[in-house]
C-alpha cells in the first residue's frame, strides 16, 4: 500500500516509536510485546525491529519521512538521557550516525522480501527525530530544545537528519518537563 501510494505522487511517512526501528540490535521480532531485559522489564510492549522490516521491504524511495519517536515509554534514549542528560546533543549525534549508516537485522528465513541479515538504513533526507514536551516521571525522553539545536548543529551535513518533529506541538510554549519553564522548540531550533 506504502509502494503504491507513493508511485502515485503521495508523501508517504513512517512513524517508529525508537524500539521498532532500534539501530542498536540486530534483533527481529513481529511482536509488539518485548521487554528490556535491563531497562524497566516490566514495561511489555516495546517493538524489535517490526518497522525496520517495512523499511528494508519496500522500495528506497516509498518513505518520503521516518520519525523516529524517541518519546516512546522508557526507550533507549530515555535510558541514555535520564543516565547523563548533560550528553543529550552527543546521544542524538551518535543516533543520527547509526541510523543514517544503518545496521543490520536479522529477518530470519520465513518473510517476503527481506530475509535473514538485511542492512537497513535511513536516509538523512528521511530522518526525522521526534522529541515530546516532557519525560512524564522519567517515562519519556525529555530533550531540551537548546540540546537538540545544539546536536544538529554539531553534526556533520551528511549525517544531520531532515529535522525534529514534536509532540505534540499544542504544547509550544508552555512548561516543560513537569515545571512551569516555558520552552519553545521553533525559535530555538530555527
Amino acid at each position: 500500500m506504502s509502494e503504491a501510494a507513493a508511485a502515485a505522487g503521495v508523501l508517504v511517512t513512517m512513524v517508529p516509536p525508537q524500539s521498532y526501528l532500534d539501530e542498536g540490535t540486530a534483533q527481529f521480532n513481529p511482536s509488539l510485546l518485548n521487554t528490556y531485559a535491563d531497562w524497566h522489564p516490566e514495561f511489555a510492549y516495546h517493538g524489535r525491529n517490526c518497522y525496520a522490516y517495512v523499511l528494508a521491504a519496500a522500495a528506497p524511495s516509498t518513505f518520503s519521512l521516518v520519525t523516529v519517536q524517541l518519546y516512546e515509554s522508557w526507550s533507549r534514549a530515555d535510558e541514555a538521557m535520564l543516565r547523563r542528560p548533560d550528553e543529550a546533543p552527543a546521544y542524538l549525534q551518535a543516533l543520527y550516525a547509526r541510523l543514517v549508516r544503518g545496521w543490520t537485522v536479522d529477518f530470519g528465513a520465513s518473510l517476503p522480501r527481506a530475509r535473514g541479515p538485511t542492512a537497513v538504513r535511513v536516509r538523512p533526507s528521511q530522518l526525522v527525530v521526534g522529541l515530546a514536551h516532557g519525560g512524564l516521571g522519567g517515562k519519556m525522553t525529555w530533550v531540551p530544545p537548546a540540546a537538540a539545536a545544539k546536536a544538529y548543529r554539531a553534526a556533520p551535513a551528511h549525517a544531520r537528519p531532515r529535522g525534529y518533529a514534536f509532540w505534540n506541538i499544542k504544547l509550544e510554549g508552555s512548561g516543560a518537563n513537569g515545571t512551569e519553564t516555558p520552552f519553545n522548540f521553533a525559535p530555538t531550533l530555527n
